[in-house]
């Protein structure tokens, strides 16, 4: 059997359909789960601050962390020239000096583990060189941090009279984050125009 390499792809935005596949896959993965919401307000009484509303959680944030290994020794190939396409997944236009407004939507896929996000921040360790002074090993240290697609308002209907059937938009955003074969249901469902 084969070993699975583990990827990441660009999914959206500049760059899209860039494909980098690690050369060795990660030991481990690093998954971080976080509320997220407005911090609760700061009140001044008799110069003794106290807590003023406390802290809501409106909503929730992963993100992954991992190391990822690159070696070119027996090509002797700078491995740079792989490295630089994942750090231009960080901010498209990093190799052509023209940076782009546009920030990639990446997928990092291995095996059943699927990440669809932002690259947050790219590390990269070069730890070995031929005799020429080129670069054959590197370690990259790489996070994302979830891209959720942005929710259709369910209230939101379109039509008139008895027959109102949700907006195409609001049934689109199911997708995200269900298994590939409910997607392929409710793509069918858009298609059919049941929405």
């Amino acid at each position: 059997m084969a070993v699975e390499k583990a990827y990441l792809e660009v999914l959206k935005g500049a760059g899209e359909g860039t494909k980098v596949e690690a050369h060795f896959n990660p030991q481990s993965l690093q998954i971080t789960y976080r509320s997220s919401g407005p911090d609760g307000s700061q009140q001044t009484e008799k110069k003794a601050p106290t807590q003023g509303a406390a802290k809501q959680p409106t909503g929730n944030v992963t993100e992954i962390s991992m190391d990822l290994l690159f070696d070119t020794t027996q090509t002797g190939k700078d491995v740079r020239d792989t490295t630089i396409k994942i750090a231009d997944m960080l901010q498209a236009g990093i190799r052509s000096g023209q940076k782009s407004a546009d920030v990639p939507q990446v997928r990092f896929h291995w095996g059943t583990f699927i990440f669809e996000g932002n690259v947050t921040s790219v590390s990269e360790t070069i730890d070995f060189f031929s005799e020429q002074g080129v670069s054959l090993r590197s370690t990259v240290k790489l996070s994302m941090t979830e891209v959720k697609e942005q929710r259709g308002n369910p209230a939101a209907f379109v039509g008139s009279g008895g027959g109102r059937r949700r907006n195409r938009s609001f049934c689109q955003c199911w997708c995200v984050g269900w298994a590939e074969r409910r997607c392929r249901i409710l793509s069918r469902c858009q298609s059919e125009r049941r929405c």
